[in-house]
Protein backbone atom coordinates (compact mmCIF):
# COMPACT_ATOMS: atom_id res chain seq x y z
CA UNK A 1 0.00 0.00 0.00
CA UNK A 2 1.03 3.56 -0.60
CA UNK A 3 0.03 7.00 0.58
CA UNK A 4 -3.07 7.47 2.69
CA UNK A 5 -4.07 3.85 2.54
CA UNK A 6 -0.91 2.65 4.29
CA UNK A 7 -1.26 3.09 8.09
CA UNK A 8 2.50 2.74 8.55
CA UNK A 9 2.94 6.09 6.71
CA UNK A 10 0.46 7.98 8.85
CA UNK A 11 1.86 10.65 11.18
CA UNK A 12 1.87 9.42 14.71
CA UNK A 13 0.76 11.88 17.38
CA UNK A 14 3.63 13.10 19.55
CA UNK A 15 1.72 12.12 22.66
CA UNK A 16 -1.46 10.16 23.16
CA UNK A 17 -4.76 12.03 22.91
CA UNK A 18 -6.23 12.89 26.26
CA UNK A 19 -9.86 12.04 26.81
CA UNK A 20 -11.70 14.84 28.55
CA UNK A 21 -13.74 14.17 31.62
CA UNK A 22 -17.40 15.15 31.48
CA UNK A 23 -16.64 18.19 33.67
CA UNK A 24 -13.80 19.30 31.38
CA UNK A 25 -16.02 18.78 28.33
CA UNK A 26 -18.77 20.93 29.91
CA UNK A 27 -16.26 23.69 30.64
CA UNK A 28 -14.95 23.53 27.07
CA UNK A 29 -18.50 23.63 25.67
CA UNK A 30 -19.30 26.60 27.91
CA UNK A 31 -16.19 28.45 26.73
CA UNK A 32 -17.04 27.74 23.09
CA UNK A 33 -20.62 28.99 23.62
CA UNK A 34 -19.31 32.18 25.25
CA UNK A 35 -17.04 32.78 22.26
CA UNK A 36 -19.95 32.25 19.88
CA UNK A 37 -22.16 34.60 21.90
CA UNK A 38 -19.44 37.24 21.93
CA UNK A 39 -18.99 36.92 18.19
CA UNK A 40 -22.71 37.25 17.54
CA UNK A 41 -23.60 39.97 20.01
CA UNK A 42 -20.48 40.95 21.79
CA UNK A 43 -17.88 43.65 21.49
CA UNK A 44 -17.31 43.28 17.77
CA UNK A 45 -21.01 43.53 16.97
CA UNK A 46 -21.40 46.51 19.32
CA UNK A 47 -18.45 48.20 17.65
CA UNK A 48 -19.95 47.64 14.20
CA UNK A 49 -23.34 48.82 15.44
CA UNK A 50 -21.76 52.02 16.74
CA UNK A 51 -19.93 52.52 13.47
CA UNK A 52 -23.15 51.98 11.52
CA UNK A 53 -24.98 54.48 13.74
CA UNK A 54 -22.21 57.06 13.20
CA UNK A 55 -22.40 56.52 9.43
CA UNK A 56 -26.18 56.85 9.46
CA UNK A 57 -25.92 60.03 11.54
CA UNK A 58 -23.41 61.49 9.08
CA UNK A 59 -25.70 60.68 6.15
CA UNK A 60 -28.69 62.16 7.98
CA UNK A 61 -26.70 65.32 8.70
CA UNK A 62 -25.72 65.58 5.05
CA UNK A 63 -29.32 65.16 3.87
CA UNK A 64 -30.54 67.69 6.45
CA UNK A 65 -28.01 70.19 5.14
CA UNK A 66 -29.11 69.56 1.54
CA UNK A 67 -32.73 70.14 2.49
CA UNK A 68 -31.86 73.27 4.46
CA UNK A 69 -29.93 74.64 1.48
CA UNK A 70 -32.85 73.89 -0.83
CA UNK A 71 -35.33 75.55 1.51
CA UNK A 72 -33.18 78.66 1.52
CA UNK A 73 -33.38 78.76 -2.28
CA UNK A 74 -37.16 78.59 -2.34
CA UNK A 75 -38.62 82.03 -2.64
CA UNK A 76 -42.09 82.95 -1.41
CA UNK A 77 -43.57 83.52 -4.90
CA UNK A 78 -42.62 79.94 -5.88
CA UNK A 79 -44.67 78.45 -3.05
CA UNK A 80 -48.26 77.36 -3.75
CA UNK A 81 -51.01 79.82 -2.90
CA UNK A 82 -52.36 79.99 0.65
CA UNK A 83 -55.57 78.34 -0.51
CA UNK A 84 -53.62 75.41 -2.01
CA UNK A 85 -51.45 75.05 1.10
CA UNK A 86 -54.58 75.02 3.29
CA UNK A 87 -56.05 72.28 1.09
CA UNK A 88 -52.80 70.29 1.44
CA UNK A 89 -52.98 70.64 5.23
CA UNK A 90 -56.63 69.56 5.26
CA UNK A 91 -55.75 66.49 3.17
CA UNK A 92 -52.85 65.70 5.49
CA UNK A 93 -55.04 65.95 8.58
CA UNK A 94 -57.62 63.62 7.00
CA UNK A 95 -54.87 61.15 6.14
CA UNK A 96 -53.33 61.33 9.63
CA UNK A 97 -56.77 60.85 11.22
CA UNK A 98 -57.44 57.84 8.99
CA UNK A 99 -54.06 56.35 9.97
CA UNK A 100 -54.73 56.85 13.69
CA UNK A 101 -58.22 55.35 13.32
CA UNK A 102 -56.75 52.28 11.60
CA UNK A 103 -53.81 51.91 14.01
CA UNK A 104 -50.94 52.76 11.63
CA UNK A 105 -48.38 55.55 11.61
CA UNK A 106 -48.80 58.26 8.99
CA UNK A 107 -45.04 58.66 8.63
CA UNK A 108 -43.33 56.97 7.02
CA UNK A 109 -46.37 55.96 5.01
CA UNK A 110 -46.05 52.55 3.36
CA UNK A 111 -47.41 52.03 -0.13
CA UNK A 112 -50.24 49.72 0.98
CA UNK A 113 -51.32 52.30 3.59
CA UNK A 114 -51.44 54.99 0.92
CA UNK A 115 -53.46 52.69 -1.34
CA UNK A 116 -55.92 51.73 1.40
CA UNK A 117 -56.31 55.35 2.38
CA UNK A 118 -57.51 56.21 -1.09
CA UNK A 119 -59.53 53.03 -1.57
CA UNK A 120 -61.22 52.81 1.83
CA UNK A 121 -64.83 53.92 2.22
CA UNK A 122 -63.84 56.11 5.19
CA UNK A 123 -60.77 57.53 3.52
CA UNK A 124 -60.31 61.06 2.22
CA UNK A 125 -60.83 61.51 -1.50
CA UNK A 126 -62.81 58.26 -1.68
CA UNK A 127 -64.99 59.54 -4.49
CA UNK A 128 -61.99 60.24 -6.69
CA UNK A 129 -60.68 56.68 -6.55
CA UNK A 130 -64.16 55.14 -6.72
CA UNK A 131 -64.88 57.10 -9.87
CA UNK A 132 -61.40 56.38 -11.21
CA UNK A 133 -61.93 52.63 -10.76
CA UNK A 134 -65.08 52.62 -12.89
Amino acid sequence: MTGLLDPSKWNKPAKPLKMLTSEEQRELDKEIQELIDEALGGRAAKHLKGERQRNEAAIASYVDQLLADELLRISEPRLPSKKTRDKYMETWREFADWCRFNGVDPLPAAGPVMFCTGWSKTAPRKRFLSEFAR
